[in-house]
């Protein structure tokens, strides 16, 4: 059996096609050879190994110390992405001898502005007036998904700005999904356009690359008097590796804090928080997560959940009423949600029954509004319910604190996005999100009292 302090694993998007999985296993050498340690490549789908695999693989084989979990993809499927972080805390629990850490997406727009810049310079000439930025994403029946292609788009056109590679902005993709390339390219020439940047929005996909620039060789013959040229993946670019070694490190560093006393901010503290543990940690752990003022405190069993459902004069849910003495009952533990994970329903269901799911969004936000005081915004992806931190260390102590609890939970810079569907009752999967949030916003504000 192999021996390892330090591991890591990389997940990517997956693909049909070979070339997605030996970009990959040639980063993941590379890789390997820059830090020193092992690194292991997944996929999050359409490939092998599966994430699921991968971890099985370092659990069973590697007795590693710590296991950072980083994702490396771009648009991808939003539940499928939810599932990661679930995965990796199941882990924790199956070989609780390691400490497993799900990393932040690396930011990938310097890697695109660089891919950017470096097909610019590949221009005939450089007129930003008469030049045009087409981001092409894969496409997917999944208008979630989709959405992330135009955010990235929207990003990259602005950071160029200052330096006015390009005027206009349109996008497309390659399949599922209009308006596809060709139409993507007609709409630039059609606006005045003599110069076409495509810029595909893949990471590890070599084979849909090819089929891209396969389109665009047959695009640049029926439009001979528009330059088209396409840019190179940006994992090829040079400061991808370096990029990714500096993401590294702030997730090391990241993980290290997360293990320490007082800051709920890992997988390994994945813990029924009524005194039954999912794996080895001593008893006193659970001290150490709880604010100052509740360590060293006898803990109940009873649910935090159990508090009963209290109406205001407009037969309202009190939210902010129904915890009399919260500080106490804050420590009494989670949602019975425990046993089984709360999840974002699909899109399909939410299509189904809009009017219910907009009923249920606006009480989550009510109650959250009430009991965080803190804003709560709309997801472009159906099925979640945005709640605006302070700042992004904030956010990334919720998200792990909220974790621990086995709800799902999804980050974007500042918000975190917890789950909602049509079919959410009060007294159980409504309840058990504002109750998740209340108490974890609470120890937030423990946390930041004890440590000023």
């Amino acid at each position: 059996m192999a021996d390892y302090r330090n591991l890591l694993i990389i997940i990517g998007r997956g693909s049909r096609g070979p070339k997605a999985i030996s970009s990959i296993q040639a980063l993941a050498s590379i890789f390997s050879e820059r830090l020193e340690l092992p690194v292991f490549p997944c996929f999050l789908e359409f490939g092998t190994p599966s994430v699921t695999e991968a971890l099985e693989y370092v659990g069973a084989v590697c007795q590693a110390d710590h296991v950072i979990v980083l994702p490396l993809f771009q648009a991808a499927n939003p539940f499928l992405k939810s599932r990661v972080p679930q995965l990796v805390a199941q882990a924790g629990t199956e070989w609780p001898g390691t400490y497993y850490f799900y990393g932040t997406p690396l930011d990938m727009l310097s890697s695109l502005y660089q891919s950017l810049n470096a097909a610019a310079q590949t221009l005939t000439s450089q007129n930003a007036d008469t030049t045009a930025l087409l981001m092409v994403g894969r496409g997917s029946i999944d208008p979630a998904e989709n959405a992330e292609t135009y955010k990235a788009a929207r990003l990259l056109w602005e950071a160029q700005r200052q330096a006015a590679v390009c005027d206009l902005l349109e996008v497309a993709f390659y399949n599922h999904t209009m308006p596809n390339i060709l139409t993507g390219i007609e709409r630039c020439i059609r606006l005045g356009t003599d110069r076409i940047i495509v810029m595909p929005h893949l990471l590890f996909d070599g084979s849909i690359q090819d089929r891209i620039c396969e389109q665009i060789e047959s695009a640049r013959k029926d439009n001979p008097s528009c330059e088209i040229v396409v840019a190179e993946p940006i994992e090829t670019q040079s400061n991808f590796v370096k990029a990714l070694a500096n993401h590294y490190a702030e997730m090391k560093q990241a993980a290290l804090e997360a293990s320490m006393p007082g800051l709920p901010l890992g997988f390994s503290h994945t813990f029924d928080i009524s005194g039954s543990h999912t794996h080895s940690h001593s008893a006193q752990n659970l001290q150490n997560l709880l604010p100052p003022r509740y360590q060293n405190k006898p803990v109940s069993a009873a649910p935090m959940g159990a508090a009963d459902l209290i109406l205001d004069a407009n037969n309202q849910v009190a939210w902010d009423e129904m915890w009399q003495g919260f500080c106490d009952l804050a420590m009494a533990g989670g949602p019975p949600h425990r046993g089984d994970l709360l999840e974002p329903v699909s899109p399909q269901d939410v299509a189904a029954d809009p009017l219910a799911y907009e009923s249920i969004l606006a009480e989550l936000e009510r109650g959250i509004r009430l009991v965080t005081g803190l804003r709560t915004v709309r997801s472009n992806a159906a099925g979640w319910v945005g709640v605006e931190c302070t700042d992004e260390a904030m956010a990334l102590w919720l998200l792990r604190a909220i974790i621990v609890e086995n709800i799902s939970v999804r980050r974007e810079g500042c918000i975190l996005y917890l789950p909602a569907g049509p079919a959410f009752r009060l007294s159980h999967e409504i309840k058990n999100v504002i109750t998740v949030i209340a108490k974890t916003h609470h120890y937030w504000k423990e946390h930041i009292t004890a440590a000023s």
